[in-house]
């Protein structure tokens, strides 16, 4: 990694960190850390530690600075990243400092992936935004993960889709495309030839993803790895989150109408 790009890393990691002691120090209390602790592997850390468990119930200033340092150790036991997600800290910053969650969840260079990492916000999906997340570490250095992740990733959104309203999502993928369009009235009932024809693409499209990642990517063992590339990985990457992007568009839509009704 060249200068730029490490000292571009080593600023977001440490607004990271800002952000993570932000949410600690306003919603933690001692079963949090407990909990936490087990969550990285870690208990005996947080139990033993001569300052943090102290300093908070004692309300000292000290506690502010040490959440920093208990932070820091953690690093070594589990991802900040990972851990982020855990805390839920993308919808915790969407409520109290947006922009910040901007800064760290959204990086404005795919506008797909940006307004999908907006929805897991707002909509408090946390698998979806470790997805996002992934795919934008893995799409040029490893495209098989990526490719992986975007298969995930349409599964993710179209169960969301059909979690809401109760059917059994637990179904292979083409299954699941043709449930989400007829949950979203995309089954082309009424509608023109042409738009029927790109309706039906839709399969088309989600067969595709999934038998790309069958051959390339990481869901059933990397049966062809190394065999692709990142051009293939983006295009992979695009399709499956404007996909999403417009599947979660008609939802909104959907509720939207359904809200006016009532």
């Amino acid at each position: 990694m060249n200068q730029t790009g490490s000292a571009s890393a080593s600023r977001m990691r440490s607004r990271l960190l800002y952000a993570m002691q932000q949410q600690i120090v306003a919603t933690f209390d001692e079963p949090d850390w407990i909990e936490l602790g087990y969550y990285a592997g870690v208990a005996d850390l947080i139990r033993d530690d001569p300052i943090l468990l102290p300093s908070l119930r004692n309300d000292d200033p000290a506690y502010r600075s040490r959440v920093f340092d208990v932070l820091e150790s953690l690093s070594n036991a589990v991802s900040l990243a990972d851990l982020a997600i855990w805390m839920k800290l993308p919808a915790w910053l969407s409520r109290n400092d947006p922009a910040l969650g901007r800064e760290l969840f959204l990086n404005g260079d795919d506008t797909a992936l940006d307004e999908l990492a907006g929805a897991a916000i707002s909509l408090d999906v946390p698998e979806l935004t470790r997805q996002v997340a992934r795919i934008r570490r893995t799409a040029t250095t490893d495209p098989e993960v990526a490719i992986g992740q975007a298969k995930e990733m349409l599964e993710t959104v179209m169960k969301a889709i059909l979690g809401q309203h109760g059917p059994n999502t637990d179904i292979d993928i083409i299954k699941l495309v043709k449930l989400t369009r007829e949950q979203l009235g995309l089954d082309g009932g009424g509608a023109s030839t042409y738009r029927n024809r790109t309706l039906s693409n839709l399969t088309q499209l989600v067969e595709g993803i999934n038998k790309l990642r069958n051959l390339y990517g990481t869901g059933h063992g990397r049966s062809r790895a190394g065999e692709t590339d990142p051009a293939h990985a983006r295009l992979v990457v695009d399709s499956a989150a404007a996909l999403c992007v417009f599947f979660l568009e008609i939802e909104q839509e959907r509720r939207r109408g359904e809200v006016g009704e009532g």
